[in-house]
């Protein structure tokens, strides 16, 4: 989809569409997202420009409310923002107060790998050269080359009847020309914050229009939903289905949770039969012992002996088994809570299914039988993929 606006929400991400109606999908249903302003008419009126200017903060401000969507750090666009100067009127606190602040507010946006002055000064200090020893000595196109800085962010401060004017110009580090110029107005050194603010997002926004942030979601850590499966067998498959709006997951959540619940039902049924049969057995062992070797109610009670420590082995065999399958299923709903983008396990007609898990495959078959007769035969197989 191309020219629609997103909204990057906590389970969702929701698109808007030309007609005005939205969509939503999972997060995991979607690779990337590449943040731009939305231009759907042309600029031809004021009104026009306005709301161009309110997509540009929206876009700046796409990834303020979201934990786990960013750009790769890798593929952050370097800018740097110095060399503000201050006009008349307009004392050197106020523009490196100024300066510092867009630079906080074009970190929040998430969207560039932002360098100020200090990590300048340090830079330059570091690389020796005496005709570049501060920012201020130094041209901003020399800087860049040094910082590796793709953008820089410049311009100057002005004081006009107790307002002030930001007035910035962004730079193509690379080609030494104005890319486009952004401006904001502060009312009074209390609006420093405000101003700063604005001007930044002004100026995220700028840079997208010409450049493309590709952004994709971090990967979110499995263990809450493992530490959630550990506890109540399902939680975490049901918590990732609610996370990621996947109804397989919720079932799959439900199904284990019941599994887990009727495995530990039969093994509580088994435990107490084997209780029942070793407490028989017991009774009857000692009666057995009460009766002297060779005589007739000694042998009568041998075979019933026997009988009874028969039941009670198997009872107990039973009860092992019990447990050993509860074990399974805790085990088996752990290690699926750590796949929740995955289909660990699903049922599915094999070689039809595209998603990891088990599949099973049924199908009819003539065969013919020794008296040559010709009889159906019905044959499963059974199969797992695992998709990656």
């Amino acid at each position: 989809m191309e020219n629609v606006r997103t909204k990057i929400k906590r389970d969702s991400v929701s698109i808007l569409l030309p007609n005005d109606k939205s969509e939503n999908y999972p997060k995991t249903a979607i690779k990337k997202i590449q943040l731009r302003p939305v231009q759907l008419t042309p600029i031809k009126t004021e009104a026009d420009k306005l709301a161009y200017e309110r997509e540009k903060i929206r876009v700046a401000e796409a990834l303020q409310e979201s934990a786990d969507w960013e750009p790769l750090e890798s593929e952050k666009l370097k800018v740097a923002v110095l060399n503000l100067q201050a006009g008349k009127g307009v004392e050197e606190g106020e523009v490196e107060t100024i300066e510092e602040l867009i630079s906080i507010n074009l970190v929040k946006t998430k969207l560039f790998s932002v360098i100020d002055r200090r990590s300048v000064d340090r830079t330059l200090s570091s690389k020796g050269d005496a005709s570049c020893k501060s920012v201020k000595e130094c041209d901003p196109k020399k800087i860049a080359e040094l910082i590796g800085a793709a953008k820089v962010v410049t311009g100057i401060v002005t004081k006009v009847k107790g307002k002030y004017f930001i007035n910035g110009n962004i730079v193509n580090a690379k080609t030494n020309t104005i890319d486009f110029a952004e401006s904001s107005l502060a009312e009074s050194p209390t609006k420093f914050q405000e101003a700063s603010e604005y001007f930044a997002k002004k100026v995220a926004g700028g840079i997208l229009v010409i450049y493309d942030a590709n952004v994709t979601s971090r990967s979110k850590s499995v263990l809450p939903y493992v530490f959630r499966s550990a506890i109540l067998p399902g939680w975490g498959q049901y918590k990732a289905g609610q996370d990621n709006l996947s109804k397989y997951q919720k079932w799959k959540g439900i199904g284990f949770g019941g599994a887990f619940l009727l495995a530990f039902v039969n093994l509580y049924q088994k435990d107490q039969t084997f209780r029942k049969e070793k407490s028989e057995f017991e009774s009857e062992h000692n009666l057995f012992l009460l009766f002297p070797l060779g005589s007739g109610l000694e042998q009568a009670f041998y075979l019933r002996d026997r009988n009874q420590y028969s039941e009670f082995q198997e009872a107990g065999a039973q009860a092992t088994n019990a447990f050993y399958i509860l074990g399974g299923v805790y085990i088996l709903n752990l290690i699926d809570s750590a796949f929740p983008d995955k289909r660990f396990l699903g049922i599915g007609k094999m070689g039809q299914e595209k998603t990891s898990g088990f599949h099973l495959n049924m199908k009819n078959v003539q065969s013919i039988s020794q008296n040559n007769t010709n009889q159906k035969e019905t044959l499963y197989e059974v199969s797992y993929n695992y998709v990656y």
